[in-house]
């Protein structure tokens, strides 16, 4: 499995931590929790949970899309390690990152399942 944590710290008294991993045969999963009092407020629990999932399928349509931003290279033979490498270089350190994924997989036409969870 390829792993990197985007990002993880206090973002106006919510403790936000965001994640991106994925694997040769699966999914691309964007995995969120918020935690604190602050939460609280709009969903009656500290803890809520998100996920992002775009299919092994639609991956590469991903990477073209991040490529076609910054370069015309073509994807190489490792799709799940430069998928985790753009994924980190667009969003690492952003407590956006999971909407803003969702976001641009929606202008670029990838289609996602999301996934919420909260106590």
């Amino acid at each position: 499995m390829t792993f990197v944590t985007l990002f993880k710290g206090d973002v106006g008294g919510i403790n936000v931590s965001l994640t991106a991993s994925t694997d040769a045969n699966g999914p691309l999963q964007v995995s969120g929790s918020d935690m604190g009092k602050a939460v609280e407020k709009w969903f009656h629990s500290s803890e809520y949970e998100y996920n992002l999932i775009i299919a092994a399928e639609h991956k590469e349509a991903l990477v073209n899309a991040f490529l076609a931003e910054v370069t015309d290279k073509a994807v190489n033979d490792n799709l799940d390690i430069l998928l985790i490498d753009l994924i980190r270089r667009k969003f690492e350190g952003d407590p956006s990152a999971y909407t803003k994924l969702d976001d641009f997989c929606q202008r670029n036409n990838i289609p996602t399942e999301r996934f919420t969870w909260s106590s």
